[in-house]
């Protein structure tokens, strides 16, 4: 599975919505998902929102992959 993870508005993800992600993944079956891929905004964003958007930092990377790992899966994280 492939998820984008940035900051928006200089905020990222706090601990509810990374809890609401966590039970996506455990409940779509932890053993059919072959791993996570973490990647962040590698270049300017084209969207609208573009101004509003920015990389997350290694930190909440980190973090976000950590919870993902307690589920058993495989993390891989390019920020």
């Amino acid at each position: 599975m492939q998820t984008c993870i940035f900051a928006r508005d200089g905020k990222t993800p706090d601990g509810g919505e990374i809890e609401a992600y966590v039970d996506v993944l455990r409940t779509a079956g932890t053993d059919l998902i072959e791993g996570v891929l973490l990647y962040g905004l590698a270049r300017p964003s084209l969207q609208p929102e573009a101004p509003r958007l920015a990389p997350a930092p290694e930190a909440a990377m980190a973090e976000i992959a950590a919870r993902i790992c307690e589920l058993g899966l495989t993390v891989r994280v390019s920020p």
